[in-house]
């Protein structure tokens, strides 16, 4: 049995608390709320500085990992340390945001402890008294349901699309140190880079850009130079894909795949049902249509009616950084 306590996660970087840390710290206290158990989070000492940031998500009790002094002096407090605390003690629930790290954590923990996981919790809530689970299946086209039966500790991944920095204040925060020992692994992260636009799968990105109809062979040329720019992929719809403009993988609707990135950039979609089938998850669409009527316009945030012609070279222009795509 627990201790009557859900944890996350809050990952940082360089004695910071990243956003990622502070939405999946809010997403506890959503999760709390449905299992009547105390929101907290498990953080790495090198931001404990920080840490009364959380107060403002509603995290009540905070578990910061102090490396002892015979740790390795290299080695930031992670997952050994968040391994340790859990052998001295148990939640009910773990909680990780669904990205390559928390994915990877969860499954090496699980073994670890011999607990129940699950990845990619879309959504969530209490069905005859137990808590309900709903999760992405088949790449992301249907969703199934799980029940969570109570007992051992579970492990849950939450979906980085489900996630939301919501504010809830409380007005106390309770601070435990956890002493622990950090070894110097045996593998070592050297170097981290971009993957090239070209091959981003339509799940892992933040910005897709959509083609369709009114796009040209010789137009794509422009609208690659901005997905190099932004380092997003590029789908679009049936006709794009039959007509050549994007390979059979990188088709969007019932035919295809199903999206649900921060924006969609669709440039000269009309929009057809199938293809409106598979962007219904997108939080945010941006049109680029001269054709005000056309149906993908009905539930667009923005629409800008003009030949793309026009408005990609300036895109291009006044875009002199990286995307950085903030939800």
């Amino acid at each position: 049995m627990g201790i009557n306590e859900v944890w996350s996660w809050v990952e940082t970087d360089k004695g910071k608390i990243l956003d990622i840390g502070l939405k999946i710290a809010a997403e506890t206290v959503r999760f709390s709320k449905q299992t009547g158990v105390k929101p907290c989070a498990v953080v790495s000492g090198e931001a404990k500085e920080e840490i009364g940031r959380l107060k403002r998500y509603g995290i009540r009790k905070v578990y910061v990992l102090e490396a002892d002094d015979g740790s390795h002096p290299d080695v930031v407090p992670s997952l050994q340390g968040l391994s340790q605390l859990l052998a001295a003690i148990q939640p009910d629930h773990l909680l990780f945001a669904a990205n390559s790290l928390g994915n990877e954590w969860a499954a090496r923990l699980s073994i670890r402890f011999q607990a129940g996981v699950l990845g990619e919790i879309v959504d969530y809530g209490k069905s005859k008294g137990k808590l309900q689970l709903r999760k992405k299946a088949y790449g992301g086209n249907v969703h199934a349901l799980f029940t969570l039966e109570g007992g051992a500790m579970s492990i849950l991944t939450i979906s980085l699309d489900a996630l939301e920095k919501l504010e809830q204040p409380v007005e106390e925060l309770e601070i435990v140190p956890f002493s622990c020992r950090c070894e110097q692994p045996r593998i070592v992260l050297q170097k981290v880079e971009p993957i090239h636009w070209s091959e981003l799968s339509l799940h892992e990105a933040d910005f897709v850009i959509g083609v369709g109809r009114g796009v040209t062979k010789e137009g794509m040329r422009t609208i690659q130079k901005l997905a190099e720019k932004w380092n997003c992929p590029i789908g679009g719809s049936k006709v794009a894909d039959e007509s050549g403009l994007i390979t059979r993988e990188f088709r969007i609707g019932a035919s295809g795949k199903n999206i649900a990135c921060h924006i969609y950039l669709a440039i000269g979609i009309s929009g057809a049902p199938h293809h409106l089938a598979g962007i219904k998850e997108v939080k945010h669409l941006v049109v680029i249509n001269p054709e005000t009527n056309a149906p993908i316009t009905e539930n667009a945030e923005l629409v800008i009616a003009m030949d793309f012609e026009k408005v990609i070279p300036f895109l291009l222009e006044m875009q002199t950084e990286t995307l950085e795509v903030v939800s």
